[in-house]
C-alpha cells in the first residue's frame, strides 16, 4: 500500500515565495527593457495561481488518503490480521503535522486580518513624505509610461537650466542627457508597487506592502 507523501507547509510556503519573487523579477526585466505591461504580469499571476492551486487540491487530497488509511488501522483486516505496525507509525508521524498546520492557517488568518486593519487606516498617497512620494512616484510613471524615464513640461524647463545629473526640483529623480527624469533608488521596490498600481490603482501601493508584511510575519512564525 503506497504511502502519500508528507504535506509539508514549508514546501508550500516556499512555492509561494518563488511565486512571488519571479513576479518580482519578471517586473525588474519588463522595467530594465522598457516594456512594462500590466497583461503580461496578470498572465504570470494568473499562471502561478493556477499551478498554486494544483499544488494545494494535490497535498488535500493526499491528506484525505492519509485519514482514510488511519481510519482503517482502527479496524482489523479480514482474517483478524491488523494493520501493518512499519505502516501505523509512518501515518502517525505524518498526521502529528497536522498541528502545525492548522498553527500556520490561524497565523495566516490573524496576520491578514491584522493587515487589512492596518491597511483600512492608511491613505496610500503620494504626499506621504520626500523618499515614499519619490517611490510612489516611479511606481506610478513606469505603470503609465511602461519605462522607468519619463518627463514633464516642467522637468523639460528644469533641464533646460540645470542640466544632466541631480534634478534638485524633482527629489529621488536624476537627470539623463536627454532630459529625461529617471529614479536614483533601486528598481526593485519600485518595480514591485508598480505590479500593484496597475493592477489596482492607488490602493494597489497598500496591498503591495500588506504583501510584504504578510511573507515578513509567516517568515517570522516559520522560524
Amino acid at each position: 500500500m503506497k504511502i502519500p507523501a508528507k504535506l509539508d507547509v514549508y514546501k508550500l510556503f516556499s512555492a509561494l515565495g518563488i511565486f512571488i519573487l519571479g513576479l518580482e523579477f519578471l517586473a525588474i526585466i519588463l522595467a530594465l527593457l522598457g516594456f512594462f505591461y500590466w497583461p503580461i504580469l496578470a498572465i504570470y499571476i494568473f499562471c502561478g495561481f493556477i499551478f498554486l492551486i494544483y499544488i494545494g487540491s494535490t497535498k488535500l487530497q493526499n491528506y484525505t488518503k492519509v485519514q482514510k488509511y488511519k481510519k482503517y488501522n482502527c479496524h482489523p483486516r479480514e482474517g483478524g490480521d491488523p494493520f501493518p505496525h512499519h505502516l501505523v507509525s509512518t501515518l502517525d508521524s505524518r498526521l502529528r503535522g497536522n498541528d502545525s498546520k492548522i498553527q500556520l492557517f490561524s497565523v495566516s488568518l490573524i496576520s491578514i486580518l491584522f493587515i487589512i486593519f492596518l491597511s483600512s487606516s492608511a491613505e496610500p498617497t503620494v504626499f506621504s513624505g520626500r523618499d515614499q512620494g519619490s517611490f510612489s512616484e516611479a511606481a506610478i510613471r513606469l505603470s503609465q509610461n511602461h519605462r522607468l524615464e519619463f518627463e514633464t513640461p516642467t522637468s523639460k524647463e528644469f533641464f533646460k537650466i540645470y542640466g544632466p545629473g541631480t534634478a534638485l526640483n524633482f527629489p529621488g529623480f536624476n537627470y539623463t542627457t536627454d532630459g529625461k527624469l529617471i529614479t536614483h533608488f533601486s528598481i526593485g521596490y519600485i518595480a514591485w508597487l508598480a505590479i500593484f498600481y496597475s493592477l489596482f490603482g492607488l490602493n494597489g501601493l497598500a496591498i503591495a506592502n500588506g504583501i510584504l508584511f504578510f511573507l515578513f510575519l509567516i517568515s517570522f512564525f516559520l522560524l
